[in-house]
């Protein structure tokens, strides 16, 4: 794969990493409409480690239905919020399929993001599913669209692997130990506002940095697949802030 589209790809996930809702089309129809009908609904997701869309979905919903007889569906992802004409800001279509998911690891990535769905996660009718990604439909602008369906469209166990299985030891870390650096990332790299934040989650591209109900992603300029790699690159990041903070 050449080095632009393999940029594109890594443009693609990061719309997603840096956004919590979206719509999913699903095919089922409902309503007095036949079963070959799309349907277009609001969702709310958080992207796994590896940058793939996990939901929280009720049995009820109809796009639920939809996916159990059909699992193929469409994620649209739109990144155009701060965009006066919305034709000319991001937004990425992510096909692919949609799998029901028990991994405990994955239900706490999701509330750490929506902290509000604890109130219903456990009812009997919900249940978690993640997708896997067969492509993407990028534009990035205005007469900017690619398809993207080859290359690595989410990240490899190897790169993800370690740091999901040491994500609490090192948000409990930065949490008790360097909420100072927390702020400062925040304030310098974000220019966002509030002293009390807190990491919520974490992966090889970025981390989640929380403030209240107020979520914020702060992206990395690389993937970082270590343990230790990610230590060096957090304390190279509160360096740097504290360096421009106090310019």
């Amino acid at each position: 794969m050449d080095k632009n589209s393999q940029n594109l790809i890594i443009q693609a996930r990061k719309l997603i990493r840096n956004q919590k809702k979206g719509v999913l089309s699903t095919t089922g129809g409902g309503g007095n409409f036949d079963e070959g009908h799309p349907l277009g609904s609001l969702v709310t997701y958080v992207p796994a480690w590896d940058g793939s869309p996990v939901f929280l979905f009720s049995s009820l919903s109809q796009h639920t239905k939809n996916l159990i007889n059909d699992d193929r569906v469409c994620l649209l992802v739109d990144g155009t919020d701060n965009f006066i004409n919305p034709q000319e800001g991001p937004r990425v279509s992510v096909l692919g399929t949609v799998v029901p998911t028990n991994d405990e690891a994955l239900r706490q990535r999701f509330l750490s993001i929506h902290p509000e769905a604890s109130l219903y996660a456990d009812f009997g009718d919900f249940e978690f599913f993640i997708m896997d990604v067969l492509g993407y439909h990028l534009v990035g602008g205005f007469a900017q669209a690619n398809w993207l369906t080859n290359g690595e469209l989410v990240l490899s166990k190897s790169n993800w692997t370690e740091i999901a299985n040491s994500e609490n030891s090192i948000i409990d870390h930065m949490n008790s130990d360097h909420r100072e650096a927390l702020y400062l990332y925040a304030k310098v790299f974000l220019g966002k506002k509030g002293k009390n934040w807190s990491m919520a989650c974490i992966d090889p591209e970025g981390v989640y940095l929380c403030n209240g109900k107020k979520i914020n992603r702060l992206d990395f300029d690389t993937i970082i697949s270590s343990v230790d790699d990610y230590r060096r690159h957090l304390v190279k990041l509160a360096r740097t802030a504290r360096r421009k903070n106090d310019i």
